[in-house]
């Protein structure tokens, strides 16, 4: 099993390109189902059972985690009208994405302790996704796949995503596998600036190509704390000259690609109320109908248990993560968000009491995530980044490959 886990990482995003194609093509299984859905409902089981294979207490509350996700959806079957709502299944599949970096997080820890993952398995996990992804973004030059945004008048792609079918969903993986290729190549990195220069200048053009704010944010979020914790003051200096000068040489390449984004940023700051309501892509004009929707409560039960997670006109999408898991499923969705938060205090405990330097990696991404979640929306419930968030939060674990302990340089160096 802990094999056929590992093929499922490596061709996690694989799968969701031969999904969107199919979709693209208007191809879908039986029940309006898509291959990504079915495959992901089989990697629930595959977790499931190394999970329960290898428990541990601590690992049982994976276990019991799920059962309170049922005994949620059981309730919302009853106030619903005793199965009457076709949203059932809906929630069901929602909850099921909730579950999946947890299952996933659950799953890595024992391929790591049972050492079937190594160095050189999760630098192939790393590298086969980020290619899959920036294959499917470049397909948009091409007017290739789905647009990020849609078409423009001339049909043109706004934005490029390939045949991935989720929105933002995208934008933030491509932050964090930016961030884990940042992390596992690290040392050498330190040792050859120019590749560092030619990595950052790829998931650069990426972004812009995506054009979503999200993925430019997290890309020059991520590169500031590469830049300043992970290199010695010598590197830094050589990556500061390399950069500047790949900039220079480049600009008539990627001022293009930048000239659509300012296009499309220009249209929206002239629609939008202030700077806040720019950056959130208008969602806190939203929090005004979360107010409302918590003025008409009469009882306690939407509190507890939400509304669920239907499509309709009765329940509105924030596009924010905590409003929306607030609202459809109760203080259940503040749980998944304990649970992020959780990680980052972990990666914050390690740096600060175990000395792992390692740490201040994983709470300062898993925090970047948590904060675009309420920003931008669909990160705590993206399947498409499910297995790179749990990366992420195990990265300073002890048997993380690479990780340490002591020091191995100074920025004084």
């Amino acid at each position: 099993m802990l094999k056929l886990a590992y093929y499922v990482e490596l061709t996690w995003l694989l799968v969701d390109m031969i999904s969107g194609y199919l979709q693209n093509h208007d191809i879908y299984l039986p029940g309006n189902q898509t291959v990504s859905a079915l495959v992901r409902v089989a990697v629930v089981f595959l977790c499931l059972g190394i999970i329960l294979r290898y428990a541990t207490p601590k690992r049982l509350l994976v276990w019991m985690l799920l059962l309170v996700c049922f005994v949620w959806m059981s309730v919302h079957v009853v106030f619903a009208g005793l199965g009457g709502d076709s949203s059932i299944s809906a929630d069901a599949q929602f909850h099921l994405k909730l579950m999946l970096p947890i299952l996933l997080y659950g799953t890595l820890q024992v391929q790591l302790e049972r050492q079937a993952l190594d160095a050189t398995r999760v630098r192939n996990i790393v590298l086969l996704n980020t290619a899959v992804l920036i294959f499917n973004v470049s397909l948009g030059l091409f007017g290739i796949g789905f647009g990020n945004y849609g078409e423009s008048e001339s049909g043109e792609l706004l934005g490029s995503k390939g045949f991935f079918f989720a929105g933002n969903e995208v934008s933030a993986t491509l932050v964090a596998l930016f961030a884990l290729v940042s992390f596992v190549f690290r040392e050498r990195f330190r040792r050859h600036s120019l590749e560092l220069v030619a990595v950052v200048g790829l998931f650069f053009a990426v972004s812009l190509m995506s054009m979503s704010k999200t993925s430019l944010i997290g890309f020059v979020l991520v590169l500031l704390y590469v830049a300043y914790n992970d290199l010695s003051r010598s590197s830094k200096v050589k990556f500061a000259v390399f950069l500047t000068t790949a900039m220079l040489v480049t600009a008539p390449w990627w001022l293009t690609l930048l000239d659509g984004s300012i296009e499309r940023w220009q249209y929206f700051w002239e629609i939008r109320a202030d700077f806040l309501d720019f950056v959130t892509s208008g969602r806190t004009e939203r929090i005004q109908h979360y107010v409302n929707w918590l003025a008409g409560i009469h009882t306690p039960w939407p509190i507890l248990f939400g509304e669920g997670h239907r499509q309709g006109e009765d329940v509105v999408t924030f596009e924010n993560d905590l409003l929306d898991l607030t609202m459809g499923s109760g203080v259940l969705g503040l749980v998944f968000y304990a649970i992020w938060a959780h990680w980052a205090w972990a990666g914050l405990s390690n740096r600060l009491f175990l000395k792992r330097l390692e740490g201040s990696f994983t709470f300062y991404i898993v925090s970047l995530f948590i904060l675009l979640s309420i920003v931008a929306g669909h990160v705590i419930y993206s399947a498409t980044l499910s297995p790179f968030i749990a990366l992420l939060a195990l990265s300073s674990s002890q048997r993380f490959p690479g990780t340490s302990t002591q020091p191995k340089f100074s920025r004084a160096q």
